[in-house]
C-alpha cells in the first residue's frame, strides 16, 4: 500500500509541466555541477548538526542546571517520586505550583531508576525528541516523492538550527511536545493517503486508515500534556479532515481527543482541588511585551529567511504552476498546518517566551523547504538544479555559529 501510494504520488508529478528531463535532456556533466554546491551545503549542515549533537550529548553528563527551568523540572520530578502533589492553588505553604502538564515530568521520573535523580533522566528525552523530529521531516519529504537530498536537508536544517542548539541539552518540555504533535500530524497525513491508489471509484470516500486517526488523537493529547500550547497541529488536523476529507472523521477524532484529554484534565483537576487549572492556565497568564515580540519576530524571520523563501516556492509551485490537478485534490494537511503553525509565533510576545515559541513554525518551514527543494529539482534544468543547494548553503550562512 505504501509503495503503491508513492507510485501514485510520483505519477502525479510526472506531467510535462513538472518533468522536463524528457523534453529537455541535460548533459551528464550538469549533474556533477549541481553536486559541488550540494557537497558544500551538506558539509556546512554537518558542522552545525555536529555542534547540536556535541552540546546535547555532553549536556547529558553535566550535573547542574543549564537553564533556569531545569531546576524546577527536576524539583517536581523529585516531588512526584515522593508521592507529593505538584499542582496547588495559592492557599498555603509550599508556595510553588507546576505550570506545565505532567507528561514530561513523568517521562523523567521513569528514567530515574536508571540515571538517578539527575538532569540526565530528562535530557535523554530531549535528544530522543530531536531525533524523532528529524526522522519525521525526512520521512515526510520522501513520502511526498522527494529525493533523498532535499529530504535530508529538511531534517538537517532543523537539527542544525541555532534555536535547536540552544535547547538540545535541556530538560524542558518543548521539543518533547513538538515531537509528539508532529507525530500526530504525520499520522493524519498517513491516514488520508489512498488505501487503494490504483483502484476504486473516484466518487468513493477516501479510504482513511482509522488506526492512524486513533494514533493521531493519542499523540495530540500526549503533546498537550507535555505543553499545553501545542494545540495548533490538532486544530489544523481537524480543519483538514472537516473540509477536505470527511466531516464525520473530523468529528470522531475531535470526540476522541475531548474524551481522552478533557476527561483526564477534569479528573486531575478534581483530585488536585483546582490546582491543575491554576497551574496550567491561571499561572501562565503573563503580560504581553510588544518590544520583545517584534525583536523576536525579526530575529526568527531574519535567521530563517531562506526557509521562508523555499516555503513560498513550495506553495507557488504546487498551487500556481502545477495546474493538472484540481485545487481540492492538491490540498494536504501540511498546507493547512503551514499558516496555522506560523500563527503560533504570535504567542512569542508573552513575558518569558524565547526561541522555544518558534519551534512549530521552524519545523513546518523546514518541512516545506524540503518539499520546495524537491520541486526545484523536478524542473530538470540546470539553473533549478544548482539553485536548490545554493539556497541551502545560503540558509547555512544565515544560521552559522561557532
Amino acid at each position: 500500500g505504501l509503495v503503491g501510494s508513492e507510485m501514485c504520488i510520483r505519477d502525479r508529478y510526472n506531467t510535462p509541466a513538472m518533468n522536463t528531463d524528457a523534453t529537455h535532456p541535460q548533459p551528464e556533466w550538469t549533474r556533477w555541477i549541481s553536486w559541488i554546491p550540494w557537497a558544500l551545503a551538506l558539509t556546512g549542515l554537518g558542522y552545525l548538526v555536529g555542534l547540536t549533537l556535541w552540546l546535547g550529548i555532553t549536556g547529558l553528563f553535566f550535573p547542574y542546571q543549564l537553564d533556569y527551568g531545569e531546576g524546577t523540572m527536576l524539583h517536581f520530578v523529585q516531588e512526584l517520586s515522593k508521592g507529593h502533589g505538584i499542582y496547588r492553588t495559592p492557599g498555603g505553604y509550599p508556595h510553588i505550583t507546576a505550570n506545565y502538564a505532567p507528561l514530561t515530568l513523568i517521562l523523567g521520573l521513569i528514567l530515574t531508576p536508571v540515571f538517578g535523580m539527575t538532569y540526565t533522566a530528562g535530557r535523554v528525552w530531549t535528544l530522543l525528541a530531536i531525533a524523532s523530529i528529524a526522522y519525521l521531516l525526512v520521512a515526510w519529504v520522501r513520502r511526498e516523492g522527494g529525493p533523498w537530498l532535499p529530504a535530508l536537508a529538511a531534517g538537517l536544517l532543523f537539527v542544525g538550527a541555532p534555536y535547536i542548539y540552544h535547547w538540545a541539552p535541556l530538560y524542558r518540555v518543548d521539543l518533547i511536545g513538538l515531537a509528539l504533535t508532529l507525530g500526530g500530524l504525520y499520522a493524519v497525513y498517513l491516514a488520508s493517503q489512498p488505501a487503494n491508489p490504483r483502484g476504486g471509484s473516484p466518487t468513493e470516500e477516501p479510504g482513511l486508515k482509522k488506526g492512524y486517526l486513533w494514533l493521531a488523537a493519542i499523540l495530540f493529547v500526549a503533546a498537550l500534556y507535555a505543553k499545553q500550547t501545542f494545540f495548533f497541529a490538532p486544530a489544523a488536523a481537524l480543519i483538514y479532515l472537516f473540509f477536505f476529507v470527511a466531516r464525520r472523521h473530523a468529528i470522531k477524532m475531535g470526540a476522541i481527543m475531548a474524551v481522552l484529554g478533557g476527561g483526564l484534565f477534569l479528573l486531575i483537576n478534581i483530585l488536585t482541588g483546582g490546582g491543575f487549572w491554576y497551574g496550567l492556565v491561571v499561572s501562565n497568564v503573563n503580560p504581553f511585551l510588544w518590544p520583545a515580540f517584534w525583536a523576536q519576530q525579526a530575529s526568527f524571520f531574519g535567521t530563517f529567511a531562506i526557509l521562508c523563501l523555499l516555503a513560498v516556492w513550495y506553495v507557488v509551485d504546487k498551487f500556481g504552476l502545477e495546474r493538472a490537478t484540481p485545487f481540492r485534490e492538491k490540498v494536504s494537511i501540511l498546507d493547512i498546518y503551514l499558516p496555522v503553525a506560523l500563527a503560533s509565533v504570535l504567542l512569542a510576545g508573552k513575558a518569558g517566551a524565547w526561541e522555544n515559541y518558534f519551534y512549530e513554525a521552524l519545523a513546518v518551514l523546514a518541512l516545506c523547504a524540503g518539499l520546495g527543494l524537491a520541486r526545484l529539482g523536478r524542473h530538470g534544468r540546470l539553473p533549478y538544479q544548482v539553485a536548490a543547494p545554493l539556497l541551502v548553503l545560503a540558509q547555512v550562512a544565515l544560521m552559522w555559529y561557532t
